[in-house]
């Protein structure tokens, strides 16, 4: 229904024309066992193609008689009313599609005035957006710019980088043999204290030792220095025989 209705508002003398055989497109919607709203269009259309004999004298009444469709009788009634009711029903029709223009009219217009509101705002978020697009673009660039910067400070800091692991490698190494010295010279050390420990404990015995033979010597001294006293003593006795007592008591006195 919907493609015969285009059809016949895009060319509307299509129901009044006739083929080589007379035979309208009423003829045909009836005799192919079209279904009633496709008729009815055809009506509404041309009316009067009800009576329209083809070139064998066929209408488009007897040709729905004569077919087999289920509708017939639907079909027959549509095709005895009056021309003036599909006329009017045209006429009905036309108002109402008038009415619909009408409406679908400020519906345009309303929609225009949506779609100019669109566009406005469609310019805009194109104006918004080329302005994000270029700002996207330099932040682009910048970034682009700032990770070559990077990838050149890397890539001169590798050679630093592996020359800084020769100097940590060659400083351990250089630190494992200062630690290998360091305990070494503590061994050493040790030795050393040890020895020095001994020759002080021989040093303090050579002290005893010599406090010993000083205290001997001191002694020695004493002695000898009393038996030289004793003899001066003697040897002034036998001179001064008749001193005798005198000397008995110096001698006592000494004692």
């Amino acid at each position: 229904l919907d493609i015969v209705d285009d059809l016949l508002e895009t060319h509307h003398r299509g129901a009044k024309t006739a083929d080589s055989y007379g035979l309208l497109p009423l003829h045909w919607a009836c005799a192919q066992n079209a279904t009633v709203p496709i008729v009815e269009s055809l009506l509404r259309a041309h009316p009067y193609a009800v009576d329209v004999k083809d070139k064998w004298g066929r209408t488009p009444l007897s040709l729905a008689h004569a077919s087999t469709n289920a509708e017939k009788s639907r079909i027959v009634s549509s095709l005895g009313r009056d021309a003036s009711y599909w006329t009017t029903t045209l006429k009905n029709e036309v108002e109402d599609l008038r009415g619909r223009l009408e409406t679908t009219s400020v519906r345009a217009d309303r929609e225009s005035e949506k779609a100019t509101g669109l566009e406005a705002k469609l310019a805009e978020v194109m104006v918004a957006s080329s302005e994000a697009a270029q700002s996207f673009q330099d932040i682009r660039s910048e970034l682009e710019e700032e990770n070559t910067k990077l990838r050149d400070e890397v890539a001169d800091l590798g050679p630093r980088v592996e020359q800084s692991e020769e100097r940590i490698r060659y400083l351990e190494e250089r630190n494992a043999s200062l630690r290998d010295r360091v305990g070494m010279l503590a061994e050493k050390l040790g030795q050393l204290t040890d020895v020095f420990r001994d020759m002080e404990d021989q040093r303090l015995q050579v002290l005893r030792v010599t406090g010993e033979w000083e205290e001997s010597l001191h002694r020695a001294a004493e002695l000898v220095l009393l038996d030289d006293e004793g003899g001066e003593e003697h040897v002034e006795g036998g001179a001064h025989d008749e001193h005798g007592s005198v000397l008995t008591d110096n001698h006592s006195m000494r004692m």
